[in-house]
């Protein structure tokens, strides 16, 4: 485990560095354009809400009684963040770039939404950001192995480099297994059983 926690560290103050910043940057920028187009047209925020709701319905989220299970965003969360990586296995398109500004979208419009409804921003943070503490940067760890996973392997399609793309698959694995896998453990009880009291209390 401290090998493997020692390569963690080495992969991510090199290569996968540049593609966190990228991802990190990137996410937040369309965050804030998701949100002021939302703010321009409220009817898009408003198409996002409904799309997110039957979303959740269709991902059997919810239990019979309306409230979330842990284990279905658990499982919904780690699967939609390991497909998002495995994007990356197709070379020169950078497919994860669509996961990153799908979810960004809809944090941005969401924002809008409740602005432009009469909500306060704040009941709407407090209802992200204790899970979000822990999901957010899970899923753009997610965004940055797909894009580094990418590049390793268009790179080895154009040069043929050996070595290349099982290098990238065990970095990538670490960083699911050791990093995206807890966090997202941790975001699903929270998101279950914490946020639902925490916006009673400031929607009550």
């Amino acid at each position: 485990m401290k090998e493997q926690l020692t390569k963690l560290r080495q992969f991510y103050r090199g290569e996968l560095s540049y593609h966190l910043f990228i991802a990190t940057v990137a996410f937040c920028v369309m965050i804030v354009l998701s949100f002021i187009l939302g703010m321009v047209r409220p009817s898009i925020a408003a198409g996002a809400i409904q799309y997110f709701a039957n979303m959740i319905k269709d991902a059997g989220l919810v239990d019979d009684k309306g409230a979330f299970s842990a284990l279905g965003i658990f499982g919904n969360n780690i699967r939609a963040f390991v497909v998002t990586a495995c994007y990356g296995f197709i070379p020169f398109v950078f497919l994860p770039v669509v996961s990153l500004a799908l979810n960004g979208a809809i944090l941005g419009l969401f924002a809008a939404f409740y602005v432009t409804n009469g909500q306060s921003l704040l009941v709407y943070l407090m209802g992200i950001l204790p899970h979000g503490i822990f999901e957010l940067p899970a899923l753009v760890l997610a965004l940055s192995c797909g894009l580094y996973l990418c590049r390793a392997i268009t790179d080895y399609v154009r040069f043929n480099r050996n070595g290349t793309v099982k290098n990238a698959v065990l970095n990538v694995c670490r960083v699911l297994v050791l990093n995206v896998l807890p966090l997202t453990a941790i975001a699903a009880v929270i998101e279950a059983y914490v946020t639902p009291l925490i916006l009673a209390h400031f929607m009550g």
